[in-house]
Parts: C-alpha cells; structure tokens; sequence
C-alpha cells in the first residue's frame, strides 16, 4: 500500500478544535430552568444538544450540595435504559464549575401534557404508563430509589411519545449517605415518606399510582392503582408486580373482547342463519300462497261462470230474434251477476288476506266485464236489426198506400 506523503512541519487544515461550525467545547448556551439548587442550561457539542446540570452560585462552593451532585451522577452512571434520561459524566464548564453532561431529551414533560391527556390516545397512554413501570423496575433492581417521581420528572418524547425518567437529585441507595432525610415532592410523596429519612422502593410505588391515575388509564386500571395508594404494608412490593397485573388486566380485556367478540359473532351468525331460514320459509310459503290464490282465482273464475250460466241470459241471446222479445228484467239479472262476484269475494275473509281476495276480485270482475260487453254487444246487434225490419215494413206499407 502507497503510503501518503506527509509533511510535518504542515499542519492538516482537517486536524483542528474546530470546523465548519462544529465545536469541541460547549456552545449555544441556553438556560432550561433554575431552582433553589440546581440549574439546567441547553448546549451544543459537535453539533448535537445536551443537557448541563449544575449547582447554583449560592450552593455551587458548599461540600455537601457538592457530594449531592457527586451522588446523582454515581446513580445516573449505573442506569442504562431507555426508558431513563442517559448521563454521559462529569466535567467543569467555565463559568458554570462542575456539571453532569446528560443527553438532551426532544420533547415536553407529563405536567405540561396533563392539561390535554385525554386527547392522547388510550393505547398510547398505557404504553406510558409500561415503559415508565418498565423503568422504575430496573431502576429498583439496582437498589435505586427515585423519591421524587412526579409528572415533570417524566419527558415524553416527541419524536414516538416515548417517556424517559429523568432528575434523580434526590434518587439514594443504601450505599450513600449523603443528607439522609425525608425528600420529595409534597403532592406525589407517599404518606410515609414526609417521616422517615431511609428510602423504601414503595415510596416510588405509590408516586407511581398517582402519575398511573394522572395518565386516565381507564377502569381496567382502578383496582392496581387503588392498591398502589394503600398504606406501604398493603402496597406492591416492586414496580414489577404492577406491570405484571397492568399486563393481566390487558389480558384479561383482551381475553373479554375476544369473549365479547365470539358471542356477538355467535349471535350475528344465528341471526343470519335465522334469516336465512325465514327467506327460505317465506320464499315457500309465498310460493304456497301465490298457489292458493291462484286456485282460489280459478275457483272464484269457475264459480261466476256457473252464475252466469244460471243466469239464463247467454241461452236467451243466442235464440233472441227480436228486440222486442228480449226479457224485461235482463238488466236485474245482469246485475244480480254482478253483485254475486262481491258477495263470493266477502265470503273469502276466512281464507284470505285483504289484498289477496282484491286480486280474486279483480279477475271476477275482469271475466264479468268482458262477458257483460258480449251481452250488450249482442243485445244491440240484435235492436239495429229489429229497427231495420221495423223501417222496412213501413217503408212497404208507404209504398201500398201509394198505389
């Protein structure tokens, strides 16, 4: 391999502290927050953000406050978990003094989403409430106790609405011993713990059930959060036993939907079945009936032709000569015909529905109307004949007067 010729007398316009904007130190300096002994300022380092913890200017010379960021920072270098804030060590910064460099966290904390967390979705919201039991569990594995879990210590993420634990100032361990005493926030502190200065992990339990209630996990919740708030000897024991009922009441409302699920399915298929069977049973009996009206029309056809038949008027026509031998009551005959198609129709109530006997009806009605225009015709063809023959005799006898 060609080794590439050098110059050391030459200094590479690559090898210096800084270039194209990107510095080693610490640049853009914007302050986050400031309390009674801390401060947090925003930074940029190679062009990435981090967060810089640091003392404040009273507290920054005084031993102890000194030995409480020492203490932060051995408890935060043991944590690695993505589910709490990641510290990367300690340096000074000038005119800041001591710092703990910590990663910098896109995103808005609990206490500040609260206001509008019913609009979060239910789903996501649980998976909060996982990854911050998830958190606390590991957390507690290794002798850690937070003491101060509150909403503002939670960040949730922008970029996935992922929640990382942060701020452990006032987090201790059996292995410090570093301003042993009673610490936390007043509305998020267990009962006991504003009494006695040894750190318990169910002091984080039951600062864990109010973020849990603050979250509107739902009613599936109530009863692991009711238990998280009990008095520490009725508490859970560990982070862990709370995930592991939030993960059974998923279960079981998963198991529920399921049940749910499979009887509404159950029922939609009997519906359909019974619906298909009743289209079947109607498809039938509607044949059934339209085969029941048909001969009942048939019956009710022949019936009127009896009538008619009684009547006498068809016989009478077909030998009617004369105009003046027709019957004097053929028009009372002719509607005692007609009536008989309504009277057989009112004796059908029995047997048929309404719109059925007016389709038997109607066909009586049809037959009697078309036999009745028969008669008429007849009985006017057979009139014009008798006029004519009438005419002709008077026109003979004219002619005889004439002669």
């Amino acid at each position: 391999m060609a080794e590439i010729p050098t110059n050391d007398n030459e200094t590479s316009s690559f090898l210096v502290d800084s270039f194209e904007g990107i510095s080693s130190e610490f640049t853009e300096m914007q302050e986050l927050y400031s309390g009674k002994f801390t401060r947090l300022f925003r930074a940029k380092r190679y062009g990435q953000w981090y967060v810089l913890k640091t003392l404040t200017q009273e507290r920054a010379n005084q031993s102890s406050y000194l030995q409480i960021l020492r203490k932060e920072l051995e408890v935060l270098m043991q944590i690695r978990h993505p589910h709490v804030v990641q510290t990367l060590g300690k340096e000074k910064v000038e005119g800041l003094g001591p710092v703990i460099v910590m990663e910098y966290i896109d995103g808005e904390d609990l206490l500040t989403m609260l206001p509008k967390i019913d609009e979060v979705p239910l789903t996501q919201r649980r998976r909060m409430a996982a990854e911050l039991c998830d958190a606390l569990s590991y957390v507690h594995s290794l002798g850690i106790v937070h003491r101060d879990l509150k909403p503002e210590n939670i960040m949730v993420t922008r970029n996935g609405g992922r929640v990382k634990l942060i701020d452990f100032g006032m987090a201790d361990t059996d292995q410090h011993a570093v301003l042993k005493q009673p610490a936390g926030t007043l509305s998020y502190m267990a009962p006991e713990q504003a009494q006695q200065s040894k750190p318990d992990l169910r002091n984080d339990i039951y600062s864990l059930g109010l973020v849990l209630r603050d979250l509107q996990l739902g009613k599936t919740y109530d009863k692991i959060i009711e238990r998280c708030l009990k008095p520490i000897d009725q508490r859970y024991h560990s982070a862990s036993e709370v995930a592991a009922d939030m993960t059974l009441a998923e279960n079981h409302k998963q198991r529920l939907f399921r049940w749910a699920l499979g009887i509404a399915l159950a029922v939609l298929m009997m519906v359909v079945v019974v619906q298909a069977w009743r289209i079947y049973q109607l498809s039938h009996d509607f044949e059934g009936e339209k085969d029941r009206v048909e001969k009942g029309r048939e019956m009710a056809l022949v019936a009127l032709q009896e009538k008619i038949e009684r009547s006498g008027i068809d016989a009478h026509i077909d030998t009617l000569t004369n105009w003046n031998y027709r019957w004097p009551d053929l028009n009372e005959r002719l509607l005692d015909v007609n009536q008989f198609v309504y009277d057989y129709v009112e004796k059908l109530v029995p047997q048929f529905e309404f719109y059925d006997r007016l389709q038997i009806q109607e066909a009586m009605l049809g037959k009697y109307q078309e036999w009745y225009e028969h008669v008429i015709n007849h009985s006017v063809a057979i009139k014009r004949v008798s006029d004519q023959d009438v005419r002709a005799r008077f026109n003979y006898n004219d002619e005889l007067i004439n002669e």
